[in-house]
């Protein structure tokens, strides 16, 4: 149930702005370090219709690159845990772990999966894209800034099916 609370607060005005983000990777350079920061920030996608699919993604600088939380789910059940990211060719390659797994489960956090993720900036947008198959990613979901009084713009387009 928490997570439907989530998703409901995340697509309406409740929601927050993510605050001071850290300095980024001394390591990297201006250029680099410019672009990581512009994924820094709230992230959230709201279906309308369907299965009320819903996402967050929060993203923070730190000094081994990006850090954060992520949630995906649906009305009827969904996941959540931590993330890790590294920019590099101008996408950021993203590795999570999940929070609802039992302790020595290889999900488990702190312990991080293989990188199966990577996200872009496209429009004001950050564009969610997962592993689909050993070598290709497809594009999984366009998730919008969250900002302080402003609902998230619904997806209203479903499936027949769903």
């Amino acid at each position: 149930m928490a997570f439907v609370a989530m998703a409901v607060c995340m697509a309406s005005a409740c929601a927050q702005s993510p605050g001071p983000v850290a300095a980024p990777p001394a390591s990297t350079s201006p250029a680099e370090t410019a672009a990581a920061a512009t994924f820094a920030g709230r992230w959230a996608y709201a279906q309308s219709c369907g299965w009320q699919h819903s996402a967050e993604l929060e993203l923070k600088t730190t000094a081994e690159g990006i850090r954060g939380t992520w949630s995906d789910g649906t009305r009827v059940r969904g996941e959540a845990g931590e993330l890790s990211g590294e920019y590099r060719d101008g996408k950021m390659f993203l590795r999570f772990c999940r929070d609802d797994v039992a302790e020595n489960d290889p999900e488990a956090c702190p312990d991080f999966r293989a990188e199966n993720a990577y996200a872009v900036r496209e429009a004001g947008n950050l564009i969610w894209y997962r592993a689909s198959g050993a070598d290709s990613y497809r594009r999984y979901l366009e998730m919008h800034p969250v900002i302080a009084g402003q609902d998230i713009p619904k997806d209203d387009h479903c499936p027949e099916e769903d």
